[in-house]
């Protein structure tokens, strides 16, 4: 089941990933492995909303007046994406951390890349998430 999913992942069909690795994680809720593609999976939907987001936000822009009928502003499509975005990433910043504190001998470094390129993607510069990152791994080897 999780090579199943493996493949669905590789092959970009996230949603259909989803449920074979929920599936996995109820079974074995031990397996760093179906939490790790799960938050990739969370994180590789949350790339492609934040880039259909960019895509509507050109087109929101150009039709500023989005009111309802009282005159109230709605929520434009770009904004709803970012947020859904931002669910997703929120999802698999968790998948990576339950990963990494089941994955003991991989603990820093599984948990440490994902966390940098969570950061860096947010568009935090690469000093500061390495900075991050040392205090980070200090704090996990005093435990």
């Amino acid at each position: 089941m999780l090579g199943q999913a493996h493949r669905y992942f590789l092959e970009g069909r996230y949603a259909d990933a989803l449920p074979l690795l929920s599936e996995v994680v109820r079974l074995a809720p031990g397996h760093p492995d179906a939490y790790t593609t799960l938050g990739m999976s969370f994180e590789a939907q949350a790339n492609d909303v934040a880039l259909a987001a960019r895509r509507h936000r050109r087109r929101d822009h150009r039709c500023q007046q989005h009111t309802t009928a009282a005159g109230t502003p709605t929520t434009t499509t770009a904004e709803a994406l970012r947020a859904s975005a931002a669910g997703y990433r929120a999802q698999a910043l968790q998948m990576f951390v339950v990963a990494a504190e089941l994955d003991r001998k991989n603990k820093v470094h599984a948990f440490a890349s994902s966390l940098f390129r969570f950061f860096f993607f947010l568009g935090y510069p690469s000093h500061v998430c390495t900075k991050l990152l040392i205090t980070l791994s200090t704090l996990l080897h005093t435990k």
